[in-house]
């Protein structure tokens, strides 16, 4: 997948959601969108954030370039709890095993009221990750841990805006704010079977 047909996406997002470009920020993996020269074409030519020249670190497991190395199926050292404005994952959180964990990780990582931007598979892709999520799993899980979603959009392989029904592919990003401190991470359940058993 090449991660730049969604440049237009990033657009929409970064016009009416400025502050998810605030600094503290980290990034899941390095990321096209503040490393080579298409960081120009979505923030413009004299708008661009870059690693080398704002306050924006990286982690990965394997990637030398990476600030931070570690493994998100285990837990994140407390010296890295709220220490970021902004976490970014644009296409990590389905090669990570233990969701649950990566995603308390990233919730732990970002202080109260801020932003975390999440683009993960939602149908489709069978092999490219660990897991393909529902849409409800992703939404869920930060409403229940005290996340106001503010953005979402949907589109398929080709960057085309789509809904979940429609195409073979598809991909959510979602933009949400972080209302409170994370004390405890709280697992979501699917709402068709709490709703079946309660009528």
């Amino acid at each position: 997948m090449t991660e730049n047909v969604f440049g237009w996406v990033y657009k929409d997002l970064f016009k009416h959601h400025p502050r998810v470009l605030d600094t503290p920020m980290l990034t899941i993996g390095r990321k096209w969108l503040f490393a080579d020269r298409m960081a120009a074409l979505v923030f413009g030519e004299n708008k661009v954030l870059r690693y080398e020249t704002h306050d924006i670190k990286s982690l990965d497991l394997y990637d030398p370039k990476a600030d931070i190395k570690m493994d998100l199926n285990y837990p994140v050292p407390v010296e890295y709890h709220e220490r970021f404005k902004v976490l970014m994952d644009i296409g990590t959180i389905e090669h990570i095993f233990d969701t649950a964990q990566c995603l308390e990780n990233y919730f732990r990582m970002l202080r109260p009221g801020g932003l975390i931007l999440l683009h993960c598979p939602v149908k489709g892709y069978c092999d490219h990750g660990l897991h393909t999520f529902s849409t409800e799993a992703i939404l869920s899980v930060l409403e229940a841990n005290h996340f106001r979603i503010l953005w979402k959009q949907f589109a398929d392989h080709d960057g085309h805006a789509c809904t979940v029904g429609k195409g073979d592919n598809v991909n959510i990003f979602v933009l949400a704010r972080k209302m409170h401190q994370t004390v405890n991470f709280i697992p979501p359940h699917q709402s068709r079977w709490r709703s079946a058993y309660t009528r």
